[in-house]
This record gives C-alpha cells, sequence and structure tokens, in this order.
C-alpha cells in the first residue's frame, strides 16, 4: 500500500487551535483584514461618544474658567447632567449598532466563516431588540450613577468613589456579559439578563480581569491634557479595542462552555477549536 503524501498547503482538523490562546493568535494570523475592518467600524461607532466627552470637558473647563464662585457648583454639574442626558441616547444607538460588531466576533471566536457587510447588518437585525432594552438599561443606570458621582466629586465626598467602583466593577462587566449571551443564545431577555448577572457573580474575578485587560488603556485619561483627552480614546478604539474586545469573548466563551454548554449546548462547547474525537 503506498502512502498517501499530503500537500503542505492542505488543511486538516488536527491544524486547529487547541486552546483558545492559540485561537487568539490563529485568528490574528488568519483574519488580521477581518480585524483591521472591525477596528475602523469601531472607531467610527465609537467617534460620536468621543466627542461628545471632549466637547463636555471642553464645556466644563470653560464654566469653571469665566463663572462666579457663588454657581460655579450648580454650573458645572447642570453643565454635566446636560452631557448626560444626550450621551445616554448616544449610547443607546451605538449599543444598538453594535449588535453587528457582536455578530462578528461571534464568528471570529467560532473559527467561521463570513461576510463582513451581510453579517454586520444581520447582526444588527437579529440582536436589534435584546441590545435595545440591554443598552436602555445600561445607559439609564450609567447615567445616573456618573451624574452621582459628579455630585459627590464637587462635594469632595469618599461616595464618589464607591459610585465609580460601582459602575465599572459591576454595571459594565455585567454589560460585557450580557452582551455575549444575548449574542449567542435565545432565550427571552430578562432569562438572558439574569443568567449573565449569574455568570458575572460566579466567575468574579475572571470576569474582573477581562475587563481590566480590555480597558488597562484608558488610565492614561487620568492626565490632566486636552490632547490626551481626545487621542487616547480614538487610539484605543481603533487599535486596542478590537483586540481587547476578542479577548473577553473568548474568555467569556470558555466561561459559558463550563456554565452553560456543557450541559445544555454540548455542540458549542470548544466550538472553533480542535476536538480529538
Amino acid at each position: 500500500m503506498k502512502k498517501t503524501n499530503i500537500n503542505k498547503g492542505d488543511f486538516l482538523i488536527s491544524d486547529l487551535p487547541r486552546n483558545r490562546y492559540a485561537l487568539f493568535f490563529d485568528i490574528l494570523k488568519n483574519q488580521w483584514r477581518s480585524l483591521l475592518l472591525m477596528a475602523v467600524i469601531i472607531l467610527l461607532l465609537f467617534l460620536p461618544i468621543i466627542l461628545l466627552r471632549f466637547f463636555n470637558l471642553v464645556m466644563i473647563n470653560s464654566v469653571v474658567n469665566n463663572g462666579e464662585g457663588t454657581n460655579l457648583k450648580a454650573e458645572v454639574f447642570n453643565t454635566f447632567v446636560g452631557y448626560s442626558i444626550i450621551n445616554f441616547i448616544v449610547v443607546v444607538v451605538v449599543g444598538i449598532l453594535f449588535g453587528g460588531v457582536a455578530r462578528i466576533y461571534k464568528k471570529l471566536a467560532f473559527n467561521e466563516g463570513f461576510f463582513l457587510g451581510a453579517d454586520f447588518i444581520r447582526g444588527i437585525k437579529e440582536n436589534f431588540k435584546d441590545y435595545f432594552w440591554l443598552f436602555l438599561i445600561y445607559g439609564l443606570l450609567n447615567m445616573l450613577l456618573e451624574i452621582l458621582c459628579m455630585n459627590y466629586m464637587l462635594d469632595n465626598n469618599y461616595l464618589y468613589y464607591f459610585f465609580k467602583v460601582l459602575n465599572y466593577a459591576t454595571l459594565l462587566p455585567i454589560l460585557g456579559v450580557s452582551m455575549s449571551v444575548c449574542a449567542l443564545y435565545s432565550d427571552p431577555f430578562i432569562v438572558k439578563v439574569k443568567s449573565s448577572i449569574r455568570i458575572y457573580i460566579k466567575n468574579l474575578f475572571k470576569i474582573l480581569l477581562a475587563v481590566i485587560i480590555v480597558l488597562l488603556p484608558l488610565v492614561l485619561l487620568l492626565i490632566n491634557s486636552s490632547i490626551f483627552q481626545l487621542l487616547v480614546p480614538i487610539i484605543y478604539s481603533f487599535i486596542y479595542f478590537p483586540l481587547g474586545y476578542l479577548i473577553l469573548v473568548l474568555i467569556l466563551n470558555s466561561i459559558f462552555d463550563k456554565d452553560i454548554n456543557e450541559k445544555n449546548f454540548p455542540d458549542l462547547v470548544g466550538k472553533g477549536m480542535y476536538k480529538p474525537y
């Protein structure tokens, strides 16, 4: 019997990544063009939020520099409240459009083929209802927490730090988990949110670590510079976030495998990776 010669260019099932660490670098190697296009889309989606935030900082600086001492605190607070209301509307719109991004990243994480434009539009459509309610709830809670933070910051009250931590260590991670749950599963919305909260509590350390990885470069916003306040979010959105979000999705998929898929959806366990059976 003759030995079959395998062309080195042929793809074998055994060539699939063995874990999600390898899968991440496999995606970087084979899908870098798609990631680059996604980076452009993400930047365009985030640009209204970035510019609105920068405009708010300019307005507050103007109030501080030109306002009178007796009314200064009230003027700054009112300016921030006005910005927060507009930002809430923008966040909901951007969140709905992010449903398209979520579908593309789901395809990337599962090592599936896709047509970027068509799948992006399809993702918006299929995630529209869930993402509308998800970002409506998040936008409202985020707005209230940020207004409370501003109020306590103006009063030099330590409750400012409590509400900041509540927002970025609880509300934002639950949003990230919920986005992936909504993009993957077809349960009723309230069931998805409850599952997301349960998964967040059960895997608190791992999820917080993933969120820190995603948000880490934003610590540069602590530098009090107008150039930094504008350029850091733009560079972050275009260069870092597309990769950071991919890491988050892969980490969440590994959590979902243990908490959901092994029992309910075994075909999703390790999807996109090599399975020795």
